[in-house]
């Protein structure tokens, strides 16, 4: 049997193979593969255009929250901007250093939905929840809370 143009010997299917192709094709999964002995060169043919596919959805899926983010909260360039310049006045700040860890994440998590709000839409209620959240989760640390 020669290579395919994977570079691999397709006699040789290994398990997870035959488990993704079994899920593809909705049977149960067995040890005996489903392709590779009356099929071997198809099975990385299938498993390639299954890889394939998935890629592209993904990236359709990134393109649409990207498009949809952006008319949410604004220009990224510029939400980035206003968010640093909150972030560089908090850390030149006398008491930045004395902070705990949740404390300084906490703050920064708060620039960065400050920066969508002032950037994007201030009336979506979410970012203003967020940083009521924030917030909260500090008061429950300084009370023994911690979560």
């Amino acid at each position: 049997m020669g290579m395919c143009d994977m570079g691999c010997a397709c006699e040789n299917c290994d398990k997870q193979q035959n488990l993704l192709l079994h899920e593809m094709s909705g049977r149960p999964y067995t040890t005996e593969p489903m392709y590779a002995q009356t099929h071997p060169v198809n099975t990385h043919h299938l498993l390639r255009k299954a890889i394939e596919e998935m890629e592209e959805d993904m990236s359709n899926d990134i393109d649409s929250t990207l498009k949809e983010r952006g008319s949410r909260y604004g220009r990224f360039a510029t939400h980035a901007e206003i968010t640093q310049d909150l972030k560089n006045t908090m850390w030149l700040s006398p008491n930045w250093l004395k902070l705990s860890d949740a404390q300084a994440e906490a703050l920064e998590m708060v620039a960065h939905k400050i920066g969508r709000i002032l950037n994007g839409d201030p009336n979506y209620d979410d970012s203003w929840r967020d940083i009521a959240g924030y917030a909260e989760l500090i008061v429950k640390e300084l009370n023994g809370e911690g979560m």
